[in-house]
């Protein structure tokens, strides 16, 4: 992944230098495409994997420390998206309320079929935790994770 990374950043640099927009734009160019999609069905069974190179995916769009989002990820769920706190009764891989997760969905303006899966709590979508929680943290930092 990190090969393509380099191969996309430096083909948006050629042809922004080329356009004459400097390579400052050619670095955002890049970074709204990426998409974070590793796994085709978002109510479905997501393995350890695929949740790590989800938030290694959303740490680089967000430009929030990797090491800190795998250790919060780790901790808080081992990576596990249907990882669920029974005394707390958050859930999913950064441990959210479900009580605020639609919120936080609307806020981030997540839309996506998955997230609103109405058969489980819907902090479980793996891929919509991950996002919304990363661009939480690149927000206001990782104070809601103790952090």
């Amino acid at each position: 992944m990190r090969k393509y990374l380099i191969s996309g950043v430096l083909t948006a640099l050629f042809v922004s230098v080329s356009l004459g927009l400097g390579p400052k734009a050619a670095a955002s160019t890049t970074s709204h495409k990426v998409k974070c999609s590793y796994q085709s069905v978002d109510s479905g069974y997501w393995t350890p994997r695929e949740v790590q190179l989800t938030v290694k995916c959303a740490a680089e769009k967000f430009g929030v420390s990797l090491s800190t989002a795998m250790y919060v990820a780790d901790r808080e769920s081992n990576f596990r998206y249907n990882a669920l706190n029974r005394s707390s009764g958050t859930c999913g891989i950064y441990q959210h309320m479900p009580a605020y997760w639609l919120g936080r969905l609307q806020t981030y303006n997540y839309h996506h079929p998955g997230a609103l899966h109405v058969k489980s709590p819907k902090c479980f979508n793996a891929r919509g935790n991950v996002l919304v929680s990363l661009w939480m943290a690149s927000r206001g930092g990782w104070g809601p994770w103790s952090l």
